[in-house]
């Protein structure tokens, strides 16, 4: 059976308190992920009533197992995958355990791969109020031919619990506001950056991103740091699938983004398409069991879709 949970704009909904009172446990996530709608304002609305906040742009991401993203392969440590399109495709990856919410690293619209040796730990669990969180990580990735030196320092307060109200009578309960500030420093033989990222979040329990949150980015060079803008995100609706019955073997496609081919692979038997960003389907078969290879050379560049059974999968051409 194929049900759907949908917190709807239109729905007053209270969620249930978390299992221990002003802390937050590891999640209960379910395992075939979640779609969310946000949105997002270049306003920072304070406090915990946020019923006015208004959206100037709605964004639609997914968080999805990891092993169901094209770059699987690079990131073998994470659970699962914040996927996004604002200016192109972007993967964010991240694990979970009883000791907590664990980033790995993530790959830009351009196809540059940062895969973090080690995790850096966003979120602790437990995590009480008034707790403090630190962690710190130092390593070399490559990007554009260059060898870049990232620092990385984190900061998290657990600084208050309570009830958050939402555009179009959306309520949490229970919920923590985090205070954090990264500090992100990039050095290479001729460039250095910072970047400060400064953001009060709203965590409710069994959630795997926070339900609100504003955020300020700030470049840092030579000891003086500048704003570079400010704004805000607040969850709208939420859907995921209840789908009890066993997961048919996960489509993939690479290299993803392509220049000329692209080689796919999902369940024997399923029949597949291939859309343009205009509807129009541009390729479509059936798998066999074998890798099926596409030729692009002659597809305009820009975001393609395949769709499989109940799985979609976003192709990017580049050439």
């Amino acid at each position: 059976m194929n049900l759907t949970m949908r917190i709807l704009l239109t729905s007053a909904v209270v969620f249930p308190a978390a299992s221990t009172a002003q802390t937050l446990q590891a999640p209960n996530l379910h395992p075939q992920g979640y779609t969310f709608t946000y949105g997002v304002s270049n306003q920072q609305p304070e406090g915990w009533d946020w019923t006015n906040a208004f959206s100037i742009q709605d964004v639609v991401l997914e968080f999805l197992p990891a092993d169901s993203t094209a770059y699987a392969d690079g990131f073998s440590n994470a659970d699962y995958a914040q996927v996004s399109n604002i200016q192109g495709p972007q993967y964010a990856y991240y694990s979970f355990d009883e000791d907590g919410m664990g980033f790995w690293g993530g790959v830009d619209p351009s196809g540059i791969q940062v895969v973090y040796p080690e995790e850096i730990v966003a979120l602790p669990f437990p995590f009480t109020e008034g707790d403090v969180h630190q962690d710190s990580l130092s390593f070399v990735f490559e990007a554009g031919g260059d060898q870049v030196h990232r620092d990385i320092h984190l900061t998290s307060v657990a600084a208050e619990w309570g009830a958050l109200l939402l555009p179009g009578e959306l309520a949490f309960n229970d919920v923590m506001r985090v205070e954090t500030e990264q500090l992100i420093y990039d050095s290479t033989a001729t460039v250095e950056a910072g970047l400060l990222l400064v953001t009060t979040a709203f965590w409710a329990q069994d959630m795997p991103l926070p339900v609100a949150q504003s955020y300020t980015y700030s470049e840092v060079a030579g000891g003086d740091t500048s704003v570079v803008f400010v704004g805000s995100e607040f969850l709208l609706e939420t859907t995921m699938s209840l789908d009890t019955a066993p997961m048919a073997k996960r489509m993939r496609a690479f290299p993803n983004p392509a220049n000329d081919r692209v080689q796919m692979e999902g369940e024997p038997g399923q029949a597949w398409e291939v859309r343009n960003a205009s509807g129009r389907v541009v390729a479509q078969g059936q798998f066999n069991g074998v890798v099926q290879g596409l030729d692009v050379s002659r597809w305009e560049a820009g975001m393609y879709f395949a769709n499989s059974g109940n799985q979609t999968l976003r192709l990017v051409v580049l050439h």
